[in-house]
């Protein structure tokens, strides 16, 4: 009988494979806008979707304040406020059940939860997650395609886009409870 921590990787594997068909299309064509600074991530990140459909990042980056945290930036709903400033609406998504932040055992809740993101990439909408990015800090990724049990990723700190396993993906969102916002 296999442990719950495989369980839960097959469990999101095979959840994550069937989605490869009908995610199999070209991700996400969003403008890249690197962050200024260490905390300045959320900033980007909502420049470069304000600009998606045609618009400036610059300027879009521009027209949003300075994180009102210098340390650790935009919070969840600094995201969402600062976001209707630029014409993006982002909704809050968060896994079903008791889910508590920083407890990273492996539970269906989760797995269903990042399938549902991978159904909302591959429908078109960005989603927004936030990562443990090292000791005690955290950064935005936008979540662009989604297919084979892995995300396409656009990252404010590195141009061009990385590739990122579920599971890892998961590991890294757990300090922040999996919550998500979908663009």
């Amino acid at each position: 009988m296999p442990g719950r921590r495989t369980r839960f990787a097959l469990l999101l594997a095979g959840t994550l494979l069937s989605l490869s068909a009908a995610s199999a299309g070209a991700a996400i064509t969003i403008p890249w806008i690197g962050q200024k600074s260490a905390a300045d991530c959320g900033r980007a990140v909502l420049a470069a979707l304000a600009a998606r459909r045609g618009g400036n990042a610059e300027a879009a980056y521009a027209k949003l304040p300075d994180p009102p945290d210098p340390v650790n930036g935009y919070s969840i709903s600094d995201m969402r406020r600062f976001g209707a400033r630029v014409g993006v609406g982002l909704s809050l998504r968060a896994p079903g059940g008791i889910v508590i932040a920083g407890d990273c055992a492996p539970r269906p809740a989760v797995a269903a939860h990042m399938a549902s993101l991978a159904r909302t990439v591959a429908g078109g909408r960005p989603v927004v997650v936030p990562v443990s990015s090292g000791f005690a800090s955290g950064h935005y990724l936008i979540l662009v395609s989604a297919g084979g049990g892995s995300f396409t990723a656009h990252d404010p700190a590195s141009p061009g886009l990385r590739e990122i396993g579920a599971e890892q993906l998961a590991s890294r969102m757990c300090a922040y409870g999996y919550v998500a916002l979908a663009a």
